[in-house]
């Protein structure tokens, strides 16, 4: 299973129903505008007559279950989640999880799935520029009554590696499981 991570405020907000979407950077960015290819999850760059510049693949699919990865920190003998020092169990069997990393935490890019307490379940998938969400697509990311250009302008904070304003993004859209 393929886990995906959220910064604690929006885990919050999964939680309690407020976010339902996310963005992701497609990498590479594609040159030209992407089409969505008939009847599968990719979606091609380039398109001119029967060439294509590139194929880009969601890393999520329609359907797909994924964890959601969240930092865990060493208390005593236990590991319990960073954001409210609730115990790690194993979510198929509800045993605390003993720590067993040589660091006093774990990174939540490193979760392992038994860790995970939080699944989604992926509804929708689709690419667009970042500039074309809708007011409504900023209330599904969790950002309440902010406007498009401060939603843009937190999503560029997060992810200053992109160099540039407008890039292509997948926009998932989920439920919680």
């Amino acid at each position: 299973m393929k886990g995906i991570m959220f910064k604690p405020d929006m885990i919050q907000a999964i939680i309690e129903g407020r976010k339902t979407q996310t963005r992701r950077v497609i990498k590479p960015q594609p040159k030209t505008d992407l089409i969505k290819h008939a009847n599968s999850p990719y979606w091609i760059s380039g398109l001119t007559d029967d060439s294509y510049e590139r194929v880009h693949i969601p890393r999520y699919q329609v359907g797909e279950t994924v964890y959601i990865k969240e930092k865990i920190q060493q208390d005593g003998e236990l590991a319990v989640y960073a954001s409210d020092r609730q115990p790690v169990m194993f979510y198929r069997s509800l045993n605390r999880l003993h720590w067993r990393w040589q660091k006093p935490y774990l990174s939540s890019r490193a979760l392992p799935e038994e860790a995970a307490r939080y699944f989604i379940v992926i509804t929708d998938v689709r690419a667009e520029r970042l500039q074309e969400i809708t007011l409504a697509d900023v209330i599904k990311e969790g950002f309440g009554d902010a406007t498009i250009d401060e939603f843009n302008k937190e999503f560029l904070k997060l992810n200053p590696q992109i160099g540039e304003v407008n890039p292509w993004v997948f926009v998932y859209t989920f439920r919680i499981r």
